[in-house]
C-alpha cells in the first residue's frame, strides 16, 4: 500500500531540493573560481627553455635540437609562468665556461616588456651571467606568463654544461654577494611602479636546463644534490652541509662518481670542497648557496642553487639611538628660550620590548614631563619609537645644564640605558652704554666747537 504525499508537500521537498542544488552548484563554482588563484599564485616559474628541442635540455639525442656542432649556436629563452603584476627582474644564469659561451642576449623581441631598459647585464670568466632589465613603460605593469630574455651560446668543443638559474630570492642579505664573489645570485620580479623597488613573489620556483652534443655510454652528465642542518639554522653558528646524495647516473663503478665538489655559501667566503663539511653563519639573512660537483669519467658538471635562510639569534635587546636637543646633541639657547627634545629607541633584538623612559635636566636634577611608562617597540629597524618632550628655561639661570635620557627594561643586561646631551643658557653681552653715549657726544661736539672757533676768529679779523 502506497503513502499518498499532498500536492503542496511534493512542491515544498522539490523547492527544498531545487534550493539544495542551487547552493551547492554556487559553491563548487565559487570553489573553482578561488582555487585557480591560490594555486596559481604559489606557482609562479621562471624556467630555461629551447624552442628548437620543444625542451629545456639541449642535446644531441634529440632530433630536433640539431648536430650542435663546435661553432655552433643555440638559444635559451627565459620564461616566466604565471607571474603576479611587476616590471622588473633580475636573474643569474650558471654554466660552464669550458663547453659553451655567452655570444648574447636580447630582451626585446618577443619578450614580456613593451619598452625594456637593461639596467645591468655582465658574465664573468666562471660562467655565471647576470642580467638586470626595467620596463620604461610609465608605471606598466605585467603579468601571467612569457618570456623574459632570450640568450645565445656558443659551442666551444665536445662536452656538457648545465644551464642553472639562481634559486628564487626576493630579499637578500646585506652581507650576501655572488658565487663567484661579485655581484648577486638570486632570480626575482620587482614591481617598483611606485618608485621604489618591491619584491612582488616570494614563492616563486626556477627550473633548470641542460646543454650536451655528446652521445653514447657513459654520457650522462652528474646530477647535483645537497641538504643542511638544521634547517633553520641561526647566525653564529655551524651547519652542516651534505652533498653526498650527489651521483653519476653512468657511473656507479666508483661509488657515486664525482671526483669534486665545489661549495659557494653567497656569504663571500669561497673554495670550500668535499661532499660534507661544516659552514659557519656569521650573518643573518638569505643567502645562495651554490653546489657545483663533477663527474670522475668525463669532468661534466651539474649544479644546484638553494636559498639559505640564516635567522637572527633570539635575544633581548634595546638601545637609545639618539638624544637631540633642538635637533643636535648640543644646543646653545637665549635666557627664555623653549628646549625641544627627542629621544630615539631602537629594538635591534628578536622580541617586543616593554620599557620605561624618562628625561631629565641637571643641575639640580629636575624631572621633564612627561614620564613615559609601559612603551612597546617591536624588533626591526622599520619599528623606530620617538619620544618628544620641552623644556621651557624661563626659570634657568645662565650656564650649562646635562640631559639624561634613561630607559629601564628589566629584560635586558645592563637594564638601565642612559644617554646624555648638553645644552648652555648664554648670558647675554654686556653693552657699555656709557663709553658709547660719550662718544657720541665728541663725534657731534668736536666738529662743533672747531666751527665755532673758525668763526669767531674770522670776525675778530674783520
Amino acid at each position: 500500500m502506497g503513502i499518498s504525499v499532498p500536492e503542496d508537500g511534493r512542491v515544498r521537498r522539490r523547492s527544498a531540493a531545487l534550493f539544495i542544488i542551487l547552493i551547492t552548484v554556487s559553491a563548487l563554482a565559487i570553489i573553482s573560481v578561488q582555487y585557480p588563484r591560490v594555486h596559481a599564485q604559489s606557482t609562479t616559474n621562471i624556467g630555461v627553455w629551447n624552442n628548437a628541442c620543444a625542451s629545456s635540455n639541449i642535446t644531441i639525442s634529440n632530433a630536433a635540437c640539431g648536430t650542435l656542432s663546435v661553432s655552433d649556436t643555440f638559444t635559451v629563452d627565459i620564461n616566466l609562468t604565471d607571474a603576479p603584476q611587476f616590471n622588473a627582474f633580475e636573474l643569474a644564469l650558471f654554466y660552464d665556461p669550458t663547453s659553451i659561451a655567452l655570444a648574447s642576449f636580447d630582451v626585446s623581441s618577443g619578450t614580456m616588456f613593451s619598452n625594456p631598459f637593461i639596467a645591468k647585464s655582465y658574465t664573468t670568466p666562471l660562467g655565471v651571467f647576470r642580467l638586470s632589465v626595467a620596463n620604461l613603460g610609465g608605471g606598466q605593469l605585467f603579468s601571467g606568463s612569457g618570456t623574459l630574455a632570450h640568450i645565445t651560446f656558443q659551442i666551444n668543443g665536445l662536452g656538457a654544461s648545465p644551464l642553472v638559474l639562481a634559486a628564487a630570492m626576493a630579499d637578500p642579505s646585506p652581507r650576501a654577494t655572488g658565487s663567484d664573489g661579485n655581484g648577486l645570485d638570486w632570480t626575482r620580479l620587482i614591481s617598483s611602479a611606485s618608485g621604489s623597488t618591491i619584491p612582488v613573489e616570494t614563492l616563486m620556483t626556477t627550473s633548470d636546463g641542460y646543454f650536451r652534443n655528446v652521445v653514447g655510454p657513459g654520457m650522462l652528465p652528474p646530477i647535483a644534490s645537497f641538504t643542511w642542518s638544521p634547517s633553520t639554522p641561526f647566525e653564529l653558528q655551524s651547519a652542516s652541509f651534505d652533498g653526498s646524495a650527489s651521483r653519476d647516473p653512468d657511473n656507479t663503478q666508483t661509488g657515486n662518481g664525482i671526483s669534486k665538489y665545489n661549495w659557494a655559501f653567497g656569504d663571500g667566503t669561497l673554495g670550500f670542497t668535499g661532499p660534507l663539511l661544516d659552514h659557519f653563519l656569521q650573518y643573518p639573512g638569505n643567502f645562495s648557496v651554490v653546489l657545483t660537483v663533477t663527474d670522475s669519467d668525463n669532468n661534466f658538471q651539474a649544479m644546484k642553487a638553494l636559498v639559505l635562510t640564516v635567522s637572527q639569534t633570539p635575544q633581548h635587546n634595546i638601545a637609545i639611538n639618539a638624544l637631540l636637543l633642538n635637533g643636535s646633541p648640543i644646543a646653545s639657547l637665549n635666557p627664555g628660550d623653549k628646549l625641544n627634545l627627542v629621544v630615539t629607541v631602537v629594538n635591534p633584538g628578536t622580541f617586543p620590548e616593554t620599557f620605561n623612559l624618562s628625561i631629565s635636566y641637571k643641575p639640580p636634577l629636575t624631572l621633564i614631563p612627561p614620564l613615559f611608562i609601559n612603551e612597546v617597540v617591536q624588533p626591526g629597524a622599520s619599528h623606530t619609537r620617538r619620544f618628544n618632550a620641552t623644556l621651557a628655561t624661563t626659570s634657568l639661570g645662565f650656564g650649562n645644564y646635562e640631559v639624561d635620557a634613561q630607559l629601564t627594561d628589566p629584560n635586558v643586561h645592563p637594564s638601565v640605558i642612559t644617554t646624555k646631551a648638553l645644552f648652555t643658557i648664554v648670558e647675554p653681552v654686556s653693552i657699555p652704554y656709557l663709553p658709547i653715549a660719550l662718544g657720541i657726544v665728541l663725534v657731534i661736539a668736536v666738529p662743533s666747537s672747531v666751527l665755532l672757533l673758525r668763526r669767531r676768529r674770522r670776525e675778530d679779523f674783520e
